[in-house]
Parts: C-alpha cells; structure tokens; sequence
C-alpha cells in the first residue's frame, strides 16, 4: 500500500521551458501602467484627454487606494508629450491705454530672448540719446535754425520801426519781449529824459504808444509765429535725431521678430512714446532736491518701468505640454494675481507685478486638482469654470482693497487647458445635480471601482 503511493523527487517538481519566454531575466521586461481591473476607467480617461473640444474635461471618482492620483498623471504626461510645446507669455506696457497690460505670445524660449533684447536695447538707447545732443552734428543744426528764424524776425521788426518811426518810437528785441522805447530827434530817450517829461507830453506819447499799438498788431503777431516756429523746428530736430537712435536700436529687434505682429506693433509704439518723452532719457546729473527727498522711490525709475517686458510664462524647458498638479487650488494660486507696493499709505503696481497662477501653467496641458480642494473656495471654483467656459484667463484680485491708489486690467490669455477633477462618487453627483455649469464642463466622467 505504501509503495502504491510513494512519489519520486522528479514527480514533485514542475519544469517550465525557458525557451517560451522573450527576455532571459525579468530586468528586461517592460512594466506595464495598466491597472487590473480598471479597464473601463482607463478607456474613459484616455477617451476624455482625447478629445479636442470644449466641455469634455474629466472627473476622475473613486475612493482613495485605486490608483486614480498616479494613472491620471500619468497618462495625461503620456499624452503631453504628443502635444506641441506652448508658446511663452510676456505681459508689456499699453502705450495707449496704462492701465490695461498687453499680453505678447512668443515661440517657447524666445519670451526670455524678448526680455534680454528690450532691456539691453533701452540701455543703449539711454546712453545715446545723451550722446546725441552733444553732437557737433546737432548743434551745427540747431544753429542754422536759429539764425534762419533771426534773420526772419529782423525782417519783421525792420518793417516795424519803419511804421514806429511815424508815432516816435523803435523796437527792441529782448529776452522779455518786444519792448516799444520812445524816441526824441531820431535817437532813444534817455531814463532821465523820460522821468523829465511834462504829464502833457507824457500824454502824448501814451496817445501815440496806444495808437501805434494798434497798427503794431500784425507785425508783433507775425515775430510770435515765427518764435513758435522756430520751437517747432528745436523740437522737430531733437525728435529726429532721437529717431535715428531708435532706429539703430529697434530695427534690428522688429526684423528679428518679424513674423509676430504683436512684438511689432509693441516696438512702434515704444518708438512714438520715447520721441515723446526723450527728455526722460537725458542725463541730468543728480538731483538732490526737496522733492526726491520727501517722496519714496525715483520718478525716473518709475518712469523706465513701462519699458520692461514682464516674463509671464516661460516654456524654454518644457518639452511637449505641461502637466500641473495644483495641490492648493486658491483663487490666487490658480488664476494669478497683480501684486502691490506699499507707497505713502496707498498701494500701487505696474504691469511688471503681474503674477501667474497654475491655470497659466498648464495652459496648452493638463491641470489636476482634487475635487475637495477645489470646492473649499467658492472664487477659485467659480473662476477655474469661467476660465474654462470663456476659454480665456483674466487675471483680476478679489480682496477689495479700499486703500488701492491704482490698479490694472490685464489683457486676457486665451485659453485651451484639459482639467482633470479627482473626488469621490458623492461628491459628482451633488456637482451633476445641483451645478449647471458642471455637467457641461465635466462631460467625462472615469470611475475606478474598488
């Protein structure tokens, strides 16, 4: 009986053919990402970030455990990097409207190259703005200009003592003005001859001062005109000296970035505002005055920064889109913000304060946040939807700040962002039913079952 149900040693050992396999070690073999059993879920994430039209956002349900954090992440990385890299994103001084910051699309990489070109540009152009009017060019200009326009004047005044001579008296040019001086046998009258008068004769010369006043009107109106003229043409000279300094400057940076339409109508109307302003770029030694002493900061600082680029989003090292897990999803950290100074009690800010929030970031990606997060902040939820449903992002604070002494409206960045939700069941149905904004964005819905 025993013998019938001894086994040998070679019985009990079960031998499996190596040669079936396609790797000699478990080194070589590929993991898989997959989840067992989730099949579904997964088919319906990857379905949702495949769709390229508005309201098919995801919500990712399920309890925590079933791998819906990491799957999620880890495949909308798997889709970003079949995604073509986003552009970058400079926000830049309105020339026409200041408080309104104009927001300038960039290939990736070339936001920070924009930066580094206007600041060095503007630098130079500093420098040689001042060297400009130092010119022996500009001041052999500016001198033919004046002796054409004192040649002009002479003329007039000539004309006018021709018709003076008649009522007894000359005009002078001064640095007051055309003065009338009165005459006494063909030559000026003395002080002490003036104060000598009779009032008869004092009369007299007022009759004969107000009489010739009168003709006077033309002449002197003609003398004024060609004063202002002759501003005119000071003015129109410092202009196109300055514009052949921008030209020197600018024109390589707008043949550069030609094909952006933006950066160019950007560099044109930086040109009109420096001719406008060139005395702002003249060197005017240090200024010590009461002025500067009482008030904080530098008017001229204050001024240059219109000409700073604000580099907004800068994808130079992303490859393929971006994929943000925003783990505190406030109103601030999700959609920016423009931050302030403190300056006499007041708060103000420029466009160089304005700041990115994840929405930003992802922008062109994907953007994960967890449902329970999200929804502990009614602005964050109602702005992250309004992004979503205007695909465009307007950066704007919220606090109501009574003490702001001036504040911004940026201009907004269009939008195109998948955003992924992860929450448990519960919480999608209450969304499904009591949201009606929800049920149109969120139209995917990826359940992963325990």
């Amino acid at each position: 009986m025993k013998e019938k149900y001894e086994l040998s040693y070679n019985m009990l050992r079960k031998e499996c053919d190596p040669n079936i396999f396609e790797y000699d070690t478990t080194e070589n073999i590929p993991g898989s990402r997959e989840l067992i059993g989730q099949k579904r879920a997964m088919e319906a994430l990857k379905f949702g970030l495949s769709v390229k039209r508005k309201g098919y956002n995801i919500y990712v349900s399920g309890i925590t455990g079933t791998g819906r954090n990491s799957y999620s992440y880890l495949v909308a990385k798997e889709f970003s990097q079949n995604k073509k890299t986003p552009k970058d994103w400079c926000y830049v001084f309105n020339f026409k409207r200041a408080n309104s910051p104009k927001a300038i699309s960039l290939s990736p990489g070339m936001g920070k190259v924009f930066k580094k070109d206007v600041e060095k540009a503007i630098n130079n152009i500093k420098i040689d703005i001042s060297k400009v009017f130092l010119s022996k060019d500009y001041e052999d200009n500016k001198n033919i200009i004046y002796s054409q326009q004192q040649e002009k004047a002479e003329d007039v005044i000539k004309e006018l003592n021709e018709l003076a001579k008649g009522y007894g008296f000359v005009f002078k040019q001064t640095e007051k003005g055309i003065l009338s001086i009165p005459l006494v046998e063909d030559r000026i009258m003395t002080d002490k001859e003036v104060q000598d008068l009779s009032e008869e004769e004092v009369e007299k010369l007022r009759e004969s001062s107000n009489k010739l006043s009168k003709k006077a009107f033309d002449y002197i109106k003609r003398i004024r005109e060609i004063e202002k003229d002759l501003q005119n043409r000071i003015t129109k000279l410092k202009e196109e000296k300055v514009l052949e300094v921008l030209v020197l400057h600018l024109n390589p940076l707008e043949e550069k970035f030609r094909e952006n339409k933006e950066v160019k109508e950007y560099f044109s109307n930086m040109k009109d505002d420096i001719v406008k302003n060139f005395e702002m770029f003249l060197d005017d030694g240090e200024d010590n005055g009461i002025e500067n002493i009482l008030l904080p900061g530098n008017k001229k600082e204050d001024f240059f920064k219109r000409y700073e680029v604000n580099l907004f989003i800068d994808n130079k090292d992303l490859e393929g889109a971006p994929v943000i897990r925003e783990m505190n999803p406030n109103y601030y950290n999700l959609l920016g913000k423009i931050e302030y100074v403190n300056e006499l009690g007041g708060l103000k800010t420029d466009h160089t304060k304005i700041r990115p929030g994840s929405v930003h970031e992802a922008n062109g990606g994907y953007l994960i946040v967890q449902a329970k997060d999200i929804l502990q902040s009614k602005a964050a939820w109602e702005g992250l939807k309004r992004a979503i449903s205007t695909e465009e992002i307007v950066i704007e604070n919220i606090t109501g700040l009574n003490v702001i002494s001036e504040t911004l409206r940026p201009e907004p960045i269009p939008l195109d962002i998948k955003v992924i939700i992860i929450g448990d069941y519960l919480t999608y149905h209450l969304l499904y039913q009591y949201d009606e904004e929800f049920k149109k964005l969120f139209k995917i819905r990826a359940e992963f079952n325990t």
